[in-house]
């Protein structure tokens, strides 16, 4: 789930590339010579800034996948100390049954 964000975070801060005829680029040694320019100043800033917020927004992930962890095991726990009260009411329940039927059966012997 994070990679996916995270993915969609890259792809929204990577500069979109322009052609001019739409299919791609005009040639090699142009696309050759854009891969190895050292980047503007601006750019390696705008880039540094975004890695930077992907990371903030990582770590903040990351901390809410533990609160959400956290919640669901709480939940979760919650639960089971209701189902169990519930049981030791059913519980107190029948052996009452028991003792009322004990009781009956032993009024019933000459």
């Amino acid at each position: 789930m994070v990679d996916c964000l995270l993915s969609a975070v890259v792809r929204t801060l990577r500069p979109r590339r322009t052609f001019e005829n739409g299919n791609g680029p005009t040639s090699n040694t142009t696309r050759a010579a854009t891969v190895f320019a050292t980047p503007p100043a601006t750019y390696r800033k705008a880039l540094e800034d975004g890695l930077s917020e992907v990371d903030d927004i990582r770590s903040q992930l990351e901390k809410l996948q533990v609160l959400v962890a956290q919640e669901m095991r709480g939940t979760d726990v919650e639960k089971l100390v209701r189902e169990n009260e519930e049981l030791r009411r059913e519980l107190l329940a029948k052996d009452e049954l028991i003792s009322a039927l004990r009781q009956q059966i032993a009024s019933q012997r000459p």
